[in-house]
Protein backbone atom coordinates (compact mmCIF):
# COMPACT_ATOMS: atom_id res chain seq x y z
CA UNK A 1 0.00 0.00 0.00
CA UNK A 2 0.95 3.61 -0.48
CA UNK A 3 2.59 5.23 2.57
CA UNK A 4 -0.18 7.84 2.75
CA UNK A 5 -2.86 5.14 2.82
CA UNK A 6 -0.97 3.24 5.54
CA UNK A 7 -0.63 6.41 7.60
CA UNK A 8 -4.34 7.23 7.12
CA UNK A 9 -5.35 3.73 8.24
CA UNK A 10 -3.20 3.94 11.38
CA UNK A 11 -4.46 7.44 12.15
CA UNK A 12 -8.09 6.44 11.61
CA UNK A 13 -7.69 3.37 13.81
CA UNK A 14 -6.19 5.46 16.63
CA UNK A 15 -8.94 8.06 16.23
CA UNK A 16 -11.70 5.42 16.19
CA UNK A 17 -10.33 3.74 19.32
CA UNK A 18 -9.90 7.13 21.04
CA UNK A 19 -6.27 6.15 21.56
CA UNK A 20 -4.95 9.68 22.00
CA UNK A 21 -1.43 8.53 22.77
CA UNK A 22 -1.14 6.75 19.41
CA UNK A 23 -2.98 9.55 17.60
CA UNK A 24 -0.63 12.30 18.74
CA UNK A 25 2.40 10.05 18.32
CA UNK A 26 1.42 9.64 14.68
CA UNK A 27 0.86 13.39 14.42
CA UNK A 28 4.42 14.05 15.59
CA UNK A 29 5.96 11.29 13.46
CA UNK A 30 6.48 13.37 10.29
CA UNK A 31 3.46 12.19 8.27
CA UNK A 32 4.25 11.36 4.64
CA UNK A 33 3.78 13.85 1.82
CA UNK A 34 0.82 16.20 2.45
CA UNK A 35 -0.85 14.08 5.17
CA UNK A 36 0.13 16.54 7.89
CA UNK A 37 -2.18 19.17 6.38
CA UNK A 38 -5.15 16.81 6.59
CA UNK A 39 -4.25 15.80 10.15
CA UNK A 40 -4.16 19.47 11.21
CA UNK A 41 -7.93 19.65 10.67
CA UNK A 42 -8.68 17.22 13.50
CA UNK A 43 -5.81 17.73 15.95
CA UNK A 44 -7.23 20.76 17.79
CA UNK A 45 -10.61 19.08 18.30
CA UNK A 46 -9.02 15.83 19.46
CA UNK A 47 -6.76 17.71 21.88
CA UNK A 48 -9.83 19.28 23.47
CA UNK A 49 -11.58 15.92 23.78
CA UNK A 50 -8.50 14.25 25.24
CA UNK A 51 -8.01 17.12 27.67
CA UNK A 52 -11.63 16.89 28.87
CA UNK A 53 -11.18 13.20 29.62
CA UNK A 54 -7.86 13.78 31.37
CA UNK A 55 -9.30 16.56 33.55
CA UNK A 56 -12.02 14.19 34.74
CA UNK A 57 -9.72 11.20 35.22
CA UNK A 58 -6.68 12.77 36.88
CA UNK A 59 -6.81 14.35 40.32
CA UNK A 60 -5.80 16.70 41.87
CA UNK A 61 -3.33 18.15 39.35
CA UNK A 62 -2.00 17.56 35.85
CA UNK A 63 1.58 18.51 35.13
CA UNK A 64 2.16 20.66 32.05
CA UNK A 65 5.10 18.47 31.01
CA UNK A 66 2.77 15.43 30.99
CA UNK A 67 0.10 17.27 29.00
CA UNK A 68 2.74 18.43 26.52
CA UNK A 69 3.83 14.89 25.74
CA UNK A 70 0.38 13.26 25.79
CA UNK A 71 -1.34 15.93 23.66
CA UNK A 72 1.45 16.03 21.09
CA UNK A 73 2.77 19.55 21.57
CA UNK A 74 6.26 20.44 20.43
CA UNK A 75 6.96 22.58 23.52
CA UNK A 76 5.53 23.41 26.92
CA UNK A 77 5.00 26.99 25.79
CA UNK A 78 2.67 25.89 22.99
CA UNK A 79 0.79 23.66 25.44
CA UNK A 80 0.37 26.55 27.89
CA UNK A 81 -0.84 28.81 25.07
CA UNK A 82 -3.42 26.16 24.12
CA UNK A 83 -4.62 25.91 27.74
CA UNK A 84 -4.84 29.68 28.11
CA UNK A 85 -6.82 29.90 24.87
CA UNK A 86 -9.32 27.54 26.53
CA UNK A 87 -9.24 29.80 29.62
CA UNK A 88 -7.84 27.08 31.88
CA UNK A 89 -5.79 28.40 34.80
CA UNK A 90 -2.15 27.32 34.79
CA UNK A 91 -0.31 27.67 38.11
CA UNK A 92 3.20 26.44 38.90
CA UNK A 93 3.32 24.33 35.72
CA UNK A 94 0.16 22.47 36.70
CA UNK A 95 -3.56 22.50 35.97
CA UNK A 96 -5.95 22.00 38.87
CA UNK A 97 -8.29 19.25 37.66
CA UNK A 98 -10.92 19.86 40.33
CA UNK A 99 -11.45 23.43 39.20
CA UNK A 100 -11.48 22.59 35.51
CA UNK A 101 -13.27 19.24 35.18
CA UNK A 102 -16.72 20.73 34.59
CA UNK A 103 -15.71 23.62 32.34
CA UNK A 104 -17.23 23.71 28.89
CA UNK A 105 -14.82 24.40 26.07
Amino acid sequence: LDECVQFACKFFEAWLDENYHALFKLYLSNPPKMCSYVVEFVVARERKLALKKMLKAFRPYLQICHLTSVLGFSSEESCIAFLKKLKLPVENSTVNCRHCANLLF
